[in-house]
């Protein structure tokens, strides 16, 4: 009878001891703030990391001077960034390569639009199209706002009818500006004035 009160009274004292354990450990596991997906991506849609936005992976610009609102695909895939243009014609100014060329996009607000430029060669690229044939195709350098700053970039004239978004911004203008969050799409907006110095851009434009 006496060795039955002993175990009784061990079973009752470790019982205990389990219970207060087990209420120490759900107490500090509750006190632990729980992060959830939609907790880590407010946390970084809008803000800069080392200086780089972070985006979705198709975002809104406006292409300067003009202020046309168009999508652009984010795509670290393509090392150059590309514009939709056709009627690429290739001349001679002052002994440097120039190009006149048509820019065909619709806007965001579903507007044909067309525009005519003229802009010095900055180089060339070799691009391999759908039948597998590599084409030679110019560069250029075009301003547009993005994610609330005015940007100057290379943009390679191709194409890009065929797609979905008229603009592919690619990894050089990119990796110093843009981080990308592929599961998220337009996380910025442009945010900038309708022209900045429209006459200083002409002039660029004409040869």
């Amino acid at each position: 009878m006496h060795l039955k009160a002993i175990q009784a009274s061990r079973y009752t004292l470790k019982f205990a001891v389990s219970a207060v354990a087990i209420f120490f450990v759900t107490s500090a596991h509750a006190a632990i703030p729980k992060s959830t997906p939609a907790d880590a991506a407010e946390a970084v849609i809008g803000e800069a990391v080392n200086g780089r936005i972070v985006a979705g992976w198709v975002e809104k610009l406006e292409l300067k001077p003009w202020g046309d609102m168009l999508k652009a695909k984010l795509d670290t895939g393509a090392k150059t960034s590309s514009i939709n243009a056709d009627n690429i014609t290739r001349f001679n100014h002052k002994d440097k390569e120039w190009v006149r060329f048509v820019l065909t996009y619709k806007t965001v607000q579903g507007e044909e639009v067309q525009r005519e430029l003229e802009r010095p060669v900055r180089r060339n690229i070799r691009v391999k199209e759908h039948a597998g044939k590599n084409v030679r195709r110019p560069v250029v350098e075009l301003s547009f706002c993005f994610a609330g700053e005015l940007h100057k970039t290379q943009f390679s004239l191709i194409d890009r009818s065929k797609f979905v978004y008229p603009v592919l911004l690619g990894r050089r203008f990119l990796q110093e500006n843009s981080l990308i969050n592929p599961a998220e799409t337009f996380l910025t907006q442009p945010n900038c004035p309708i022209s900045d110095n429209p006459t200083a851009e002409k002039a660029e434009a004409q040869p």
